[in-house]
């Protein structure tokens, strides 16, 4: 699906029980992902829905080997991202729908408690919206 890229794929290794995400989630340290605009026609908005058809639609998964990383972690934390990353997109588009711009909308953004485990760097907030406003 349409994410980090236009063709984001997650490959399943059902003997292992382990699925490897690619850049559709990776970094756990750094917050949010980074949307390939500019060459890969990656897209904010599509990035949730992305997600969540992964959550849906895939079972079996207990070990999840992000991108970019040395470690991996389990099916709860990928699941839990997917909350994280479309929770961001909903308190954005209410901030586009109130009329504020994306600066301020970057700057009201707070990330829940249930997803503390995630940090939000101001700059990665700052850069998430604007991807989100500039599809908006």
């Amino acid at each position: 699906g349409q994410g980090h890229t236009d063709g984001d794929t997650f490959v399943v290794f059902p003997s292992a029980g382990a699925m490897h995400t690619g850049d559709m989630f990776q970094r756990m340290t750094s917050g949010f992902p980074f949307i390939d605009v500019a060459n890969g026609n990656g897209s904010a908005l599509e990035f949730g829905a992305t997600l969540e058809r992964a959550v849906a639609g895939i079972s079996g998964v207990d070990t999840v080997i992000p991108g970019h990383n040395t470690w991996v972690v389990d099916w709860t934390d990928f699941v839990a991202f997917t909350g994280f990353y479309n929770d961001m997109l909903d308190q954005v588009r209410a901030s586009h729908a109130a009329g504020r711009s994306a600066e301020e909308a970057a700057e009201a953004y707070r990330v829940p408690a249930a997803f503390s485990q995630f940090p939000a760097p101001p700059e990665n907030v700052q850069r998430a919206v604007g991807w989100v406003y500039d599809e908006l």
